[in-house]
């Protein structure tokens, strides 16, 4: 038994150590003190587990809240968003020879009424990505809020822990010394049961102590570790989040602006079409007015010079008459020589009508006389 002490002597710290070393972290003495003398057999086992069980409950909201919120969609947005103003750069969007309208659209070229309701058909999508962006924003808050109390919980766990750590190497100085005593008194009368029994039970204590301040310095030592990566877990989301907010403030409006741009200067390109139409039409119609006016002007002029009556039409009516005329002086002397000779006729007729009446009177006479 003396063999063991001296062995484990060498490897126990020292009051002095304890002291020093809280008042260089700036440690509540009297709280330590206190602390230290409430320990025994019955308390030992729940010795720091109420501050281990306050810094465990700030490590479970902040995985709740990771599970809850699903804050790994935000990665997979920021991808989909990049893909859709990819898809849809002024580049691609306005060519004519590729890109997304030259599919929808085939051969409708500079549509603009078209390619306005595309665009925003693109844009309610955009924005749903960015109302997506914006709750993970809130999210990265969330859990940079949580992960700022769990570093704050981390630091005073440190501090508090300290005190349970120092209370319980102070009591294991104690029972080391109540061990070194009663080792002393179990070796001068090896008959004692009661006092082996004592020793063995302050022993036993002195054992689970220090197994229990040993897991507080190991529980410790695992929050120191994890306070760096706390920090870079926070500067990795504000790092996203700063990420995130250039997609919404910068690069979705920048895509806007380029889109109407493209979009007024397509509707420009369009209206000066429409003028170009306009003033071809005009130009026509002023060729087409010069051409008229020429031959209008010509065939007036040409009108003009000539007389009111058409020589060679006098000369068709002259012609005309004349023979007009003959026919009519043709007609009369054919007329007249009918008249006679009818006349003649009458004559004759009139001859012989008088001859028969004369031969009735007298054969009338004959027959009455």
């Amino acid at each position: 038994m003396n063999n063991f002490l001296d062995k484990q002597s060498t490897e126990f710290i020292t009051k002095e150590s304890v002291m020093r070393d809280i008042e260089n972290k700036n440690l509540d003495l009297a709280k330590i003190q206190d602390m230290s003398n409430s320990l025994n057999k019955e308390t030992v086992s729940d010795f720091g587990v109420a501050v281990q069980n306050k810094l465990g409950s700030v490590s479970s909201s902040l995985l709740e809240s990771v599970k809850n919120n699903e804050s790994g969609e935000i990665g997979e947005d920021l991808i989909e968003l990049i893909s859709v103003l990819d898809k849809n750069n002024p580049e691609k969007m306005f060519s004519d020879n590729k890109g997304f309208f030259k599919k929808l659209f085939g051969k409708v070229k500079n549509n603009i009424e078209l390619r306005i309701r595309e665009h925003e058909n693109v844009q309610k999508q955009v924005n749903m990505i960015r109302d997506r962006l914006e709750d993970g924003i809130k999210i990265i808050d969330a859990d940079n809020k949580l992960l700022e109390e769990q570093y704050a919980n981390s630091m005073n766990y440190i501090l508090e822990v300290d005190n349970f750590i120092k209370a319980g190497e102070l009591k294991l100085i104690d029972s080391r010394e109540n061990l070194n005593a009663l080792q002393i008194e179990v070796d001068s009368d090896t008959s004692d049961y009661m006092l082996l029994e004592e020793y063995n039970d302050e022993n036993n204590f002195y054992n689970r102590l220090d197994k229990r301040v040993f897991d507080l310095n190991a529980s410790k030592m695992t929050v120191i570790q994890q306070l760096p990566k706390i920090r870079i877990i926070a500067e990795a989301n504000n790092m996203l989040k700063d990420r995130i907010r250039n997609a919404i403030d910068l690069a979705i409006p920048v895509w806007t602006d380029l889109i109407t741009n493209q979009l007024v200067l397509l509707r420009q390109e369009k209206l000066l079409e429409q003028v170009n139409d306009i003033n071809n039409a005009v130009n026509k119609a002023l060729e087409d007015n010069a051409k008229l006016f020429k031959g209008n002007i010509t065939k007036a002029v040409r009108e003009n010079e000539k007389g009111i009556i058409d020589i060679s039409r006098i000369k068709t009516v002259h012609l005309d008459t004349v023979e007009a005329l003959k026919e009519a002086l043709a007609i009369q002397d054919e007329c007249r020589r009918e008249r006679e000779r009818d006349k003649e006729q009458l004559a004759e007729l009139e001859k012989e009508l008088h001859k028969t009446l004369v031969l009735e009177e007298k054969d009338r006479k004959l027959i009455t006389g």
